[in-house]
């Protein structure tokens, strides 16, 4: 079984240089662990010390987030593509809205669509909320 493993490029330095990788297991964390048996570095920026995913990692299956499906334990298979990215902009509400008041411009996430287009992805998820925070500033 081969599931494509897009690789952010702030991550790229622990694969490697390696934008695309080939991973095998019916899971979201076998996968994560096999490219950890290759690239132990990577596995300790992607997973917690208590074994979840860091909160600053977002990781999708065929455009659809993990943390909405079951997590490390969501089921993949042969011909899936996962994406994983780190988290962007600040988080809380207040925060995003202070930088909507000041005139921001969706950097961060703009940056972060480029980053997951580069690794070969379509964008889904990142493209809608980058349009979401465009709308929101008209």
């Amino acid at each position: 079984m081969s599931i494509q493993v897009k690789i952010p490029t702030v991550l790229r330095k622990h694969t490697n240089g390696e934008a695309v990788l080939d991973a095998s297991g019916t899971t979201i964390r076998e996968l994560i662990d096999d490219v950890g048996s290759r690239f132990p570095e990577f596995k300790d920026q992607v997973v917690a010390d208590d074994g979840n995913l860091h909160r600053f990692i977002n990781v999708y299956a065929n455009d659809e987030d993990v943390r909405y499906l079951n997590g490390l334990d969501t089921q993949v298979s042969d011909g899936d593509t996962v994406a994983i990215l780190p988290a962007v902009a600040g988080g809380s509400a207040g925060r995003l809205q202070t930088h909507r008041s000041a005139g921001g411009s969706g950097g961060p996430l703009r940056e972060a669509l480029q980053t997951h287009r580069s690794a070969g992805g379509s964008g889904g998820p990142l493209r809608e909320a980058l349009q979401t925070h465009r709308s929101d500033r008209s």
